[in-house]
């Protein structure tokens, strides 16, 4: 049985989501369905996250919602997204933030590193004239 879930964000920028896809080694196509456990079921979405072996019968996709930010649409009871996304795409939202800021750092000229915690936080730090 599925359990399909759509999951409100702040998901704005493509290019953030596109680095942060790369960062955790899942592939972004534009378009496409997000399919769920049940095969019978599937959304038609803007954009889809393709999920390696042994998952890959799955993916999560990507909506753009009215006010221009993308909600994720998945079905939550597929085994295996925790190790790519993260508890509650945790580890995606993470990694799409840290994109945003080096996008934003990278505009502005200054240099945007990552250094992990020992309690899986990511702490951004950003040098250069401010």
């Amino acid at each position: 049985m599925s359990h399909l879930a759509t999951v409100k964000s702040q998901l704005k920028s493509i290019e953030a989501i596109r680095m942060a896809c790369r960062e955790l080694g899942v592939v972004l196509r534009e378009g496409g369905r997000a399919r769920y456990f049940n095969a019978r079921q599937s959304d038609e979405c803007d954009f889809t996250i393709e999920l390696p072996k042994p998952h890959d019968r799955y993916s999560v996709g990507l909506k753009r919602q009215p006010d221009g930010t993308f909600a994720l649409v998945a079905d939550d009871m597929v085994a295996g997204w925790d190790t790519k996304l993260g508890r509650n795409y945790g580890k995606f939202k993470q990694e799409v933030s840290f994109a945003t800021l080096r996008l934003e750092a990278q505009r502005k000229g200054l240099r945007l590193t990552r250094e992990m915690q020992p309690n899986g936080t990511l702490l951004a730090v950003m040098t250069g004239r401010f």
